[in-house]
């Protein structure tokens, strides 16, 4: 066998073992106790959870949980009705990429405490592919200290 040989072999078996990994689920980021789950399929929690409106996509049900002792701040974005600001992502050649659309804040940034022990449910609907969630989370209310907890990644299979 030829030097050639054995090195394009050696390059194949090591492409081959860094795609697996790519494949392999990514644990989730837990950031001051605040934890991030998906669900797929998941349960409807609120009234709009109709499928046929969606044929192509398959419902989630997502839970931030604060499991701290001391208040946790979300990332939100609002005034009368401040809205958490969740992000999901996608796993594209090895990247994680916003999945539009994409959730800019128009109006002032405000935090939204968690309290300890407290969680937050919500419905997303997903396309097919390899996603996750990311949430901005913080110990103080002035969102200074924020850092971006996240799901595990997960599957969701075309339908």
């Amino acid at each position: 066998m030829s030097f050639r040989y054995i090195a394009w072999l050696a390059l194949l078996v090591f492409a081959g073992g860094c795609e697996s990994d790519l494949l392999m689920p990514v644990p989730a980021k837990i950031v001051d106790g605040v934890i991030v789950t998906v669900t797929v399929p998941g349960a409807c929690v609120f009234a709009d959870c109709d499928p046929l409106n969606r044929p192509p996509l398959t419902l989630g049900l997502g839970t931030i949980v604060n499991t701290s002792g001391h208040t946790a701040y979300l990332h939100g974005c609002g005034g009368v009705r401040v809205l958490i600001s969740i992000e999901e992502q996608e796993l594209v050649n090895g990247t994680w990429s916003s999945v539009p659309p994409y959730v800019l804040c128009t109006t002032e940034v405000q935090s939204v405490a968690l309290a300890p022990g407290d969680s937050i449910q919500f419905n997303q609907f997903f396309a097919p592919g390899i996603r996750r969630i990311v949430v901005g989370v913080a110990t103080k209310a002035s969102l200074i200290d924020e850092a971006l907890a996240s799901s595990a990644s997960f599957s969701v299979a075309a339908r």
